[in-house]
């Protein structure tokens, strides 16, 4: 049975040039909780946070093997993304296939890179 508590992210890693394609889950967002001591709903929202819970995602499924620190100095950007299987239709938005003619923005929020680690290249 598919976890319905999916978040997907994009990983861009430097220092070998590298792209993850990680599948969050509760597991991760549990580690997440468990590592800073907060409930993930009564913590700030924050790009690190959705960052943190992309690298618990990418370390379970082996797809990191490395700290935070490492990852965090090596990933030059995390992009969030929705399943197009899962996407709704709304009025201003085509159902499935066809164009829209929606000028809502992209349903991705992409991560800057951290000023630290990223000037020494």
């Amino acid at each position: 049975m598919a976890d319905v508590a999916v978040q997907r992210f994009t990983v861009h890693l430097i220092d070998p040039e590298q792209t993850l394609d990680v599948e969050a889950n509760r597991i991760d967002l549990r580690r997440w909780e468990a590592v800073h001591q907060v409930a993930w709903f009564d913590a700030n929202g924050s790009l690190t946070k959705l960052d943190q819970l992309a690298y618990h995602a990418a370390v379970r499924t082996g797809l990191f093997v490395g700290t935070w620190e490492e990852f965090d100095a090596r990933a030059a950007a995390v992009t969030s993304r929705r399943d197009p299987l899962r996407a709704r239709s709304g009025p201003t938005q085509n159902g499935a296939g066809g164009g829209s003619s929606s000028t809502s923005p992209a349903d991705t929020a992409t991560s800057p890179p951290s000023s630290k680690g990223r000037a020494r290249r």
